[in-house]
């Protein structure tokens, strides 16, 4: 079975307008992805129990969204606009701006990849807008493993919260890790 997927934007007169070249590409892999999990549903579903229905589209729908969730940061990397000025909290102008700088984040989907615009200076650490817009942390946890650690150590021990985490988003995080992320959010 193929499924075939196209992607489009829709006018506001309600025309169809083909995507640019590097968004199709960057839509690629979420897109494959969804086809396959469709294929899945109509020639490899029925020969399973609700059981191994479940596991299969809990593991392969988290990827689906994992993938989706790190071609979101790709498209805003593509689109990111150059600061002409920017300047940091002491004052100090970063005036070298380089692309493609990566960093982690730890997703309740999984780890992704985001890549952004670094403005330079040699007297002090790069600066990254993007980051800001993002809303995340210096460390590689994002806000919705925050949010569970936060929720399950409010009510449980770090093993207990361990597990949890892990069940219902497959990351795994060492007690120290844990440990680091509920300091932060006390």
């Amino acid at each position: 079975m193929a499924v075939a997927v196209t992607v489009e934007r829709v006018g506001e007169d309600g025309g169809r307008v083909p995507l640019d070249p590097e968004t199709a590409a960057l839509l690629a892999g979420p897109i494959e992805r969804c086809s396959s999990l469709i294929g899945w549903a109509v020639d490899g579903a029925a020969a399973l129990d609700h059981g191994d229905r479940e596991k299969t589209l809990e593991t392969d729908g988290r990827e689906l969204l994992r993938t989706l969730l790190e071609t979101t940061f790709a498209l805003d990397a593509a689109r990111e606009q150059r600061v002409s000025h920017l300047v940091s909290a002491a004052g100090i102008r970063h005036g070298g701006v380089e692309k493609s700088h990566d960093r982690g984040v730890i997703s309740v989907f999984g780890p992704v990849r985001a890549s952004r615009l670094a403005y330079r200076n040699r007297r002090e650490a790069n600066l990254y807008p993007a980051d800001a817009r993002w809303a995340l942390a210096d460390d590689a946890y994002s806000l919705g493993i925050r949010a569970l650690a936060a929720f399950h150590l409010g009510t449980s021990g770090y093993g207990q919260a361990q597990q949890v985490i892990t069940a219902r988003t497959g990351v795994t995080i060492g007690r120290a890790q844990l440990a680091q992320l509920a300091h932060d959010l006390a």
